[in-house]
C-alpha cells in the first residue's frame, strides 16, 4: 500500500472520486434499460476503470485498451469526451503509448510500460479524437465494417453514423492504423460455414 502523499494515491483517489458522481449520473441513464441492467453496466465500468488505474501501475504488462464510441449518448459501449481525453492523457503519462501492429509485432520482453488503442466499429464520433491524439504525438487503430449500408444494427444495438472512406482517409493521413472489424458485424455464432468464409 502506497503512502497517501504520492502522487499515483492522490491521481487514483481524485479518479475514483469523480467516478462516483458520474455512476451518480449514470443511473438516471437516458437509454432505456432497466435498474438492473444499468447497475450491471456500471459496475463493469468500476471494475474497467478500477483495472485501468491498477495496470497502468504495473508497468511490466503490456494493455490494449479497446473504446467503441466517444459520445455523451447513453449507450452502454459509449464514453463522453471529458472522460475518454482524461483516461488518454493518464495513459500517455504513465505509459509509452504505440500503434497495435507494433505491440502485436515486438518481442514480449520488450513490451514493459506499452499500451495500444483501439476503437472497434468506427463510429463518426471519432472524428473527435483526432485533435487529441495529434496534439500527444500518438496513434490509434480503428477496426471498421466492410459494408457500413448492410451493417447489423440490431447485433450493434445503435443507430450511430459510421465514419465515412473520406473521415478513414483522415486517420490513414495521421498514421492510424485500419482494420476489418467483419463486413457488417453478424453474430458470427450464427453464420453458416459458407457465410464465415465470404
Amino acid at each position: 500500500i502506497r503512502p497517501k502523499n504520492e502522487i499515483d494515491y492522490i491521481e487514483a483517489k481524485e479518479y475514483i472520486l469523480n467516478y462516483f458522481f458520474e455512476i451518480k449520473k449514470n443511473l438516471f441513464c437516458k437509454e432505456k434499460m432497466s435498474l438492473a441492467e444499468n447497475i450491471y453496466f456500471l459496475v463493469l465500468r468500476i471494475i474497467s476503470r478500477i483495472n485501468i488505474l491498477l495496470r497502468l501501475s504495473d508497468n511490466k504488462i503490456p494493455l490494449i485498451l479497446c473504446y467503441n464510441s466517444i459520445s455523451n449518448d447513453g449507450w452502454r459501449f459509449s464514453i463522453d469526451i471529458n472522460s475518454f481525453i482524461e483516461q488518454i492523457k493518464l495513459v500517455n503519462l504513465k505509459r509509452t503509448i504505440i500503434p497495435l501492429s507494433e505491440l502485436m509485432n515486438t518481442n514480449y520482453s520488450k513490451l514493459r510500460n506499452k499500451t495500444a488503442i483501439t476503437f472497434d466499429d468506427g463510429y463518426k464520433d471519432l472524428l473527435q479524437v483526432l485533435p487529441l491524439f495529434d496534439e500527444l504525438n500518438i496513434t490509434g487503430t480503428i477496426f471498421v465494417l466492410g459494408d457500413i449500408s448492410k451493417a447489423n444494427r440490431s447485433e450493434l444495438g445503435n443507430k450511430k453514423n459510421f465514419l465515412s472512406i473520406d473521415d478513414i482517409k483522415k486517420f490513414r493521413k495521421a498514421g492510424w492504423e485500419i482494420g476489418f472489424h467483419t463486413n457488417t458485424h453478424a453474430d458470427l455464432s450464427k453464420l453458416s460455414n459458407d457465410q464465415l468464409k465470404k
